[in-house]
Order: structure tokens, then C-alpha cells, then sequence
């Protein structure tokens, strides 16, 4: 089943870049030219972030309250480039996500960690929202799938002396952005949804 899914998602993925790919060629902005909007037909930019939230795992295990809880913030990279123009005033995008979060825990004597590890496909509706060149503000939705794995040790060898379990499932997401461009290639961005995390921050890199 898991093979299954992975096989349907990529499937999708690749079929929908390559429909944005054909049918997406029109005019865009020349290298080295004043920008007028900060994300047009053919713009491509990357984003890497740090993310806040998503304090649980499929398998409903609350780890913030257990003692001694050691958790990575979300790391997230995300491409897009814009592709389709026309439909109403902004510019829609189509790109993809990678993201990663882990947790880990001592209680007693045991200890375990959490993982969880999303690829998706997404697209996002540019807007030019304050008619600011530096400015790109934008909202979207994801689609793919989401690994995690869950395990816990007893380290003292007394009752059940280890666990583990992993789960793979069709993941969707939402998201609302902004980016900020310092120049014309570098920036920060910004994030809150729901995919890899709920808030992210990082940096942002016209390509």
C-alpha cells in the first residue's frame, strides 16, 4: 500500500510540472532589468527555513508533556517557479517541499524519539498584494506524504524493553507567505500553515 501511494504521488508530481512546463512559456522578465512585481511567469526561487509547531505525530503521542523533551526545530526547503498567468491578477506557482522534524525523550527509565519526514508537491497564487517590488505575498496548497517513525527503549531492563512503529499516509497542506527581498536575489520569507510546520522562517533565494 505504502509503495502504492508513493508510486499515485509521483505520478501526480512529475504529470503536473510537466503540463506547467508546457504550457507556462510566456513572457517573463529579462535578465538585469528593474522589477515591476516581485514574483512573475518564470521567476523561480527557493526557500530554506526553521519551523515552530506541529507538537505531535500521527500515532497520538503528546511529547510535550513528557520531562525531558530535546526537539528540533522544523527544517524545511521548498522550490517554486511561476508558471501560469491569466487568472485573475496574480501569477500561480508550482514547486515542491521537503521537510523534517524529530523529538526525542527520557522518562524514568525509558527513552524514545519521534520523526517525521514530508515530501509534497504544492502550488501557490501570487499576489502583489502592497504593489511592492520587494514584497511577495502568496497562498497555497500542498499534497504528499508523510513518514514517521516512533520508538521507545526501556533502559533499565525492566517491563517491555523496546517498541517501534512507522506510518506512511497521504499528507495535504495549506499555507499563507510573504518574502522580503533585501536585493534582488536574497530575502527572508515567511510562513504559517500547516505541512512541515505551522510558522516558518528562514531565508529566500531568487534562482
Amino acid at each position: 500500500m505504502k509503495t502504492q501511494v508513493i508510486t499515485v504521488l509521483l505520478a501526480f508530481g512529475f504529470s503536473t510540472l510537466g503540463l506547467a512546463q508546457s504550457t507556462g512559456n510566456v513572457a517573463q522578465v529579462p535578465a538585469g532589468s528593474a522589477r515591476s512585481t516581485p514574483f512573475a511567469i518564470n521567476t523561480s526561487a527557493l526557500n530554506v527555513g526553521l519551523g515552530a509547531g506541529l507538537n505531535y505525530s500521527g500515532f497520538g503521542y503528546k511529547y510535550t508533556a513528557l520531562p525531558n523533551v530535546n526537539t528540533l526545530p522544523a527544517i524545511s526547503l521548498s522550490y517554486e517557479k511561476g508558471k501560469f498567468a491569466g487568472v485573475g491578477p496574480g501569477i500561480i506557482s508550482i514547486g515542491g517541499l521537503l521537510g523534517y522534524k524529530r523529538y526525542s525523550w527520557q522518562s524514568g527509565g525509558y527513552e524514545g524519539a519521534w520523526r517525521g519526514l514530508i515530501l509534497a508537491v504544492r502550488s501557490a497564487y501570487h499576489y502583489d498584494l502592497f504593489h511592492n517590488p520587494k514584497l511577495d505575498t502568496y497562498a497555497g496548497l500542498s499534497l504528499g506524504v508523510r513518514q514517521e517513525k516512533y520508538r521507545y527503549e526501556n533502559t533499565d531492563n525492566t517491563g517491555y524493553s523496546s517498541y517501534a512503529r512507522s506510518n506512511t499516509a497521504l499528507q495535504s497542506g495549506v499555507f499563507l507567505g510573504a518574502r522580503y527581498f533585501f536585493s534582488d536575489k536574497v530575502g527572508a520569507f515567511t510562513e504559517l500553515g500547516y505541512d512541515a510546520s505551522y510558522l516558518k522562517l528562514g531565508l529566500t533565494m531568487r534562482l
